[in-house]
C-alpha cells in the first residue's frame, strides 16, 4: 500500500489557529498518515533549525493522527517549517505545494534546502517551506490610515502655482517645475476625488527632479518651495482633515550632499574630502575615497553605515533629529525608501523614535517582496518587518501583481483565490488590512500601460483595489488615464488639460463606494467558491456586501449562489434581487456590487 500523508495549513483540523499567531499563543499542528511512522516538525526561525517530535494520538478512519502543541513564547517573525516522516527505514518530507500558496502540500523523498530554495522572484521566500508568522503588535495602526485613501505625488511632475508644467533643463537636469504651491492649489481637487492621505516623493534639498539623492535633510528643496510654504501646506492639509506623509531616504544620501560633498558644492567638510570629516564614519568606504558602497552600484548614491552612532544621533536620537524635526512640523508619518536595505535593528529604532513623538503617526516601508516571507539571501537572515516594532504597512507589490493578473484575464477565479488566501495566511491580520495597495509607483510602468491601454481591464483593477482589504494608493495621474512605461516614462507630468473623464469618473465612483461602506474599509473577507466568477463578501458588524466579477467571456450569473432567503441591492443601480429575480448577465470585464438588505 502506498504511503500517504495529509497536512493542510489552511484547515483548522491540521493547524490551529489559522494564519499568523500572536507571540505566546500556542499552535496546534496535526498530521495524518495512513501508516504508523515517526513524525517530526522541522523549523527554521531566528533560532536556526530545530526539530520537534509529534506524538501519536489515535487512528481516525484509515489514518493515524500525530500532534504537537508548539509554544511561540520565544519566537518573533516567520517560522518556516516542513514535516519529516520515517516509515520502514525510509525518510519522507511533507512540504508546501509547488505554488507555495499554503494549504495542502506534497510528499517527497527529497529534503528541501532552505537557502537554495529561496525564490528568485520578488517574493524572495524559501520555496517548499510552509510558514507561520509570529508577531507582537502593541501599538494600534492609526484609524485615519486604516480607513483612508492615499494619493502619491511625484512633486516635480504634479502641479505648480500656474498649472503650466513644461520640460526644461536646469543645470542639465530634467525638471518640469512642479512644487509645493502647486500641490496646495490642488488640495480641493484631491479632497473632491476622495483622497485623505497625501504621500510626497522626497522634498528635501537635492539636485535633479526626484530628490532621492538627498543633499540636505534639514532644508526644503528651493525649487519646490521653502519652509514657510511647507508650513502653509501642512496647515491647508489639516484644515481639510487630510494627512501628510513624507518620503524618508535613510539608506543613502547623494554624493553631491553636505555629508559626502564629492564635488565641493557645499561649505561642509564632506566624507569624500577628508577622513577627518565628521561624516566620514557615516559611509562604508572600500578604497578611500573613490570606492565605496552605494545603492544599486550607482556611485552618486553612497550608502550609510546604519550602525554608526553619530548617524543614528543625527537621524533619530538628537533633540532635533531629522525624524523628530519633521514630525514636530506636523507630518503624520514616514514612507521609508528602500526599507529592505534598512536593517531590522535600525528599523526598530526608527519605529521607536516615531512613536515616541507621535503615537498616531504611520510608518510605511517600501518593499518589493512579500514582507511576511522575505529572507535576505545575502545576509542569510530572516527578516522580521511585520512583528509589531518595525513598520506598519508596506507597498504591496505581490498584491499588485495578483490583481493585474486577474484584471487582464490571466488568472482564473480559483488561482486568484488561492494566491490571495496565501497572503492572508502569512500576514498578521492587523497588518494585512493596512497594506498599501497601489495603482502604480514611480518605479514601475503606469497601470493603464501595464494593462495594454484596456480601459475595461483598468476599471476591473480599480474595483478590486477599492473593494479588497488594504489601503488604496493612487499614483498621481492614474485616475485620469495617464500612461507611461518604465522609469522615467512613468513620471510624465499630470495632464491637467487632457484628463480622461471616463476613467476619472470610474475612480471617483469606486472611491466614493469604498468610503461610504465600512465593510470595504475594515470588514472581514470571505470568498465564495465558483469556477466562472470571482465572488467575495466583505462584512463589518451588520453590513454585508458581495462583489461579483467576471474577467472572461460573457456569462449568466445565478445569484442563488449567494442568495439564501435574503434580498440584495445593487449599490450602483438600486436594483433589487430576491427569489423572484435571480439571474443577470455579466459581460467580460464587468462586475456587480450587491449589498445585503434587511427583509
Amino acid at each position: 500500500m502506498i504511503f500517504k500523508v495529509i497536512y493542510d495549513s489552511q484547515n483548522k483540523d491540521y493547524k490551529k489557529p489559522f494564519g499568523a499567531v500572536r507571540q505566546k499563543e500556542k499552535i496546534q499542528f496535526n498530521v495524518k498518515a495512513n501508516k504508523i511512522c515517526d513524525v517530526k516538525l522541522i523549523t527554521k526561525s531566528i533560532f536556526g533549525f530545530q526539530t520537534f517530535d509529534l506524538n501519536y494520538v489515535c487512528k481516525e478512519k484509515n489514518y493515524h493522527k500525530y500532534h504537537i502543541e508548539f509554544n511561540t513564547s520565544k519566537y518573533l517573525g516567520p517560522i518556516y517549517y516542513y514535516f519529516e516522516l520515517n516509515y520502514k527505514g525510509k525518510t519522507y518530507y511533507y512540504t508546501n505545494n509547488n505554488d507555495t500558496t499554503g494549504g495542502l502540500g506534497k510528499l517527497d523523498n527529497v529534503k528541501p534546502d532552505f537557502y537554495n530554495n529561496i525564490g528568485k522572484t520578488i517574493d524572495n521566500k524559501p520555496e517548499l517551506f510552509y510558514q507561520v508568522y509570529i508577531y507582537d503588535i502593541k501599538n494600534k495602526v492609526p484609524e485615519w490610515f486604516k480607513t483612508g485613501l492615499i494619493y502619491h505625488i511625484f512633486v516635480d511632475r504634479f502641479n505648480n502655482e500656474d498649472s503650466t508644467l513644461e520640460y526644461f533643463d536646469k543645470d542639465l537636469v530634467e525638471v518640469y517645475g512642479g512644487n509645493l504651491k502647486g500641490i496646495i492649489n490642488k488640495l480641493d481637487y484631491l479632497d473632491d476625488l476622495g483622497a485623505d492621505i497625501i504621500y510626497l516623493s522626497p522634498i528635501f534639498e537635492a539636485k535633479g527632479h526626484h530628490k532621492y539623492n538627498v543633499g540636505d535633510y534639514e532644508k526644503i528643496a528651493s525649487d519646490f518651495g521653502d519652509i514657510d510654504i511647507f508650513k502653509q501646506l501642512i496647515y491647508e492639509v489639516k484644515k481639510r482633515d487630510m494627512h501628510l506623509i513624507l518620503d524618508g531616504v535613510f539608506n543613502h544620501s547623494g554624493s553631491d550632499s553636505k555629508y559626502f560633498n564629492k564635488y565641493g558644492n557645499y561649505d561642509s567638510l564632506g566624507a569624500y574630502q577628508s577622513t577627518d570629516s565628521k561624516y566620514y564614519s557615516w559611509y562604508k568606504f572600500i578604497d578611500y575615497p573613490d570606492k565605496y558602497e552605494c545603492w544599486d552600484n550607482i556611485d552618486t548614491l553612497p550608502e550609510y553605515n546604519q550602525e554608526n552612532q553619530k548617524l543614528q544621533d543625527y537621524f533619530l536620537n538628537n533633540e532635533n533629529s531629522i525624524v523628530k524635526k519633521w514630525l514636530n512640523f506636523g507630518i503624520d508619518g514616514w514612507r521609508l525608501d528602500a526599507a529592505d536595505l534598512l536593517k531590522d535593528e535600525y528599523l526598530t529604532k526608527i519605529y521607536k523614535t516615531v512613536k515616541e513623538i507621535n503615537p498616531n503617526s504611520i510608518i510605511i516601508g517600501e518593499l518589493w517582496n512579500d514582507a511576511s516571507t522575505f529572507v535576505s539571501k545575502e545576509e542569510k537572515k530572516i527578516r522580521t518587518y511585520m512583528c509589531g516594532n518595525e513598520i506598519e504597512s508596506v507597498t504591496d507589490y505581490p498584491f499588485h501583481g495578483l490583481i493585474i493578473n486577474y484584471s487582464n484575464g490571466e488568472f482564473t477565479p480559483q488561482t486568484f483565490r488561492k494566491k490571495i488566501y496565501s497572503l492572508i495566511e502569512n500576514f498578521p491580520i492587523e497588518y494585512y488590512y493596512t497594506l498599501s495597495n497601489f495603482t502604480s509607483t514611480h518605479d514601475i510602468p503606469r497601470i493603464l500601460s501595464i494593462l495594454n491601454d484596456d480601459i475595461n481591464a483598468l476599471k476591473m483593477f480599480v474595483v478590486l483595489l477599492m473593494t479588497l482589504p488594504g489601503v488604496p494608493m493612487i499614483y498621481y495621474g492614474d485616475e485620469v488615464g495617464l500612461k507611461g512605461g518604465g522609469d522615467p516614462d512613468n513620471r510624465r507630468p499630470f495632464p491637467w488639460n487632457n484628463m480622461n473623464t471616463d476613467i476619472y469618473n470610474h475612480f471617483k465612483e469606486m472611491i466614493s463606494i469604498r468610503k461610504k461602506f465600512d465593510a470595504f474599509k475594515q470588514g472581514s473577507i470571505h470568498f465564495i467558491e465558483d469556477n466562472d466568477f470571482l465572488i467575495y463578501e466583505r462584512k463589518y458588524e451588520d453590513e454585508s456586501i458581495y462583489t461579483v466579477l467576471n474577467n472572461r467571456d460573457n456569462k449568466v450569473f445565478n445569484i442563488n449562489l449567494i442568495l439564501d432567503n435574503i434580498k440584495l441591492k445593487d449599490i450602483q443601480t438600486d436594483e433589487i434581487y430576491d427569489t423572484s429575480n435571480t439571474e443577470f448577465q455579466l459581460k467580460k470585464f464587468s462586475y456587480k456590487i450587491l449589498k445585503k438588505e434587511k427583509c
